[in-house]
């Protein structure tokens, strides 16, 4: 640490859910009137970002995204050569796990989302691994903004999409078949994720024929406490969001959304939903699963669960508060 006390933090995360952690840390880290060193969800200037590590940096804070966290490990790998020290944060359940990094983290202090993880992310292979209250973006779930919007009478479900344009054709088409065989007159809010790769060429409008859809500039975030339901996938964020609102979601999974959250995070299990805090189905009972959310006994139920899963925050420090604090004391 510089001798008044004030730090130069380097941050970088390439995906958006990891950035927005960083970026919360950031402003915090400014307030105190430390340095920051940041680029984020691009690959422009990271030579001069390796060059800053350096030649300025006390600390490294970086995410561990998705997919393409190659840049996340070699930021760590300069900050290993230079004895600075290193800590990822992991933006959501299991994101420290990435199996491809298993061999390039064993000098990182991993702050895990929540405390059951400490223990695996040791036998992962970090220097340390710490539970400080949950990723900073978790601060404020509980106090999302509801969308204002009409929507009329019918049954309003809210489907949120993934990178893979596959897989979010495959949740839309399977809410759409239960939703057949439910036989109610309903609506849908499609918002897709705004960086979809096009890993598929299916016609989407084929998909939506015959869908009543209702459009709208509204965020997923905030369109979910004003539906009757959320229909999810593959370990997205919209998930714990919805568990903290405690608003009905439905999680769907088949085969190849579990080999892609096995890519991803190592496992097929998503911890949300394996803990209750959302509806788990597949195939063969989406219509089952949706129907049970539609009746108070079914949304009373999963909030109780809800619940105990995702009590609500501390109303003491803000997580990147205690994240700073911490990092301030292990230096």
């Amino acid at each position: 640490m510089k001798e008044n006390g004030k730090l130069v933090l380097v941050l970088h995360a390439f995906d958006i859910g990891p950035s927005k952690n960083l970026q919360k840390i950031e402003i915090a880290a400014l307030a105190d009137g430390n340095g920051t060193r940041s680029i984020y969800n691009c690959k422009l200037n990271f030579a001069n970002l390796i060059d800053r590590i350096n030649s300025e940096a006390d600390v490294l804070i970086t995410g561990l995204s998705s997919f393409n966290f190659s840049e996340e490990l070699g930021t760590g790998r300069t900050a290993e050569l230079q004895n600075i020290p290193w800590f990822v944060i992991a933006d959501t359940h299991g994101s420290w796990g990435r199996p491809k990094a298993k061999d390039y983290i064993r000098n990182a202090i991993v702050i895990v989302a929540s405390p059951d993880e400490i223990q695996s992310a040791l036998d992962f292979g970090y220097q340390d691994a710490i539970y400080l209250g949950g990723p900073p973006e978790w601060g404020d779930f509980s106090d999302i903004a509801s969308a204002k919007i009409d929507l009329g009478e019918k049954t309003t479900i809210l489907v949120g999409g993934i990178k893979s344009a596959t897989i979010t054709n495959t949740l839309i088409k399977e809410t759409v078949k239960a939703m057949s065989e439910i036989g109610r007159d309903w609506q849908m809010i499609f918002k897709p994720h705004q960086n979809e790769n096009t890993d598929s060429d299916e016609d989407r409008e084929k998909i939506f024929k015959n869908v009543n859809v209702v459009e709208t500039e509204a965020k997923l975030i905030n369109l979910l406490s004003v539906v009757d339901l959320s229909a999810l996938t593959s370990g997205t964020t919209a998930v714990i969001q919805s568990a903290y609102l405690r608003t009905p979601c439905v999680y769907y999974e088949d085969e190849a959304i579990k080999d892609r959250m096995r890519e991803q995070v190592g496992t097929s299990k998503w911890f949300p939903v394996e803990s209750g805090a959302c509806v788990k189905a597949g195939p063969d009972n989406m219509a089952e699963k949706i129907q049970e959310l539609l009746t108070e006994k079914g949304v009373k139920k999963l909030q109780k669960q809800q619940e105990i899963v995702y009590p609500k925050p501390d109303t003491g420090k803000k997580p990147e508060r205690r994240i700073l604090d911490y990092i301030k004391s292990e230096l």
